[in-house]
């Protein structure tokens, strides 16, 4: 198993207390997408007010890919195939089902300097390198 994933795993099992934006979102504030998956990915990259399922969980995969490769090597593509990526996100569908909305955010990159790309990358710190993170 590689060392990333121990990591994950290790850092799932000490149960921390934020999720993923570092704070408790209402119920009331998670939404479905109704409309243009890649549209509500696009939008969900700028509003860390409301939570659009799955478009929350495509932010946080291009992120974790992007980071991924940036520590271990690799393509984003060889991360984004993993059915495990992201460990409990029930919301989460791989590469291979979309190819087609990864392969957008893959040559629009704007993305990688959002609100939600800066956040998630405060958290994939936490939970891949077990920096800071509080049990």
């Amino acid at each position: 198993m590689l060392n990333w994933k121990i990591n994950q795993k290790i850092f799932e099992a000490l149960g921390t207390k934020t999720d993923i934006l570092g704070i408790h979102i209402p119920a009331d504030k998670v939404k479905p997408v109704t409309g243009d998956l890649i549209q509500a990915i696009q939008e969900q990259f700028y509003d860390l007010e409301n939570i659009f399922v799955p478009a929350k969980s495509y932010c946080v995969a291009l992120v974790y890919a992007s980071e991924l490769t940036k520590d271990f090597g690799g393509r984003m593509t060889d991360y984004l195939i993993d059915t495990e990526l992201l460990l409990n996100d029930i919301h989460y569908e791989h590469y291979n089902i979309r190819p087609e909305v990864y392969n957008y955010f893959l040559t629009n990159t704007a993305w990688q300097q959002s609100p939600m790309a800066d956040r998630v990358r405060k958290y994939y710190q936490q939970e891949i390198h077990l920096e800071g993170f509080e049990t």
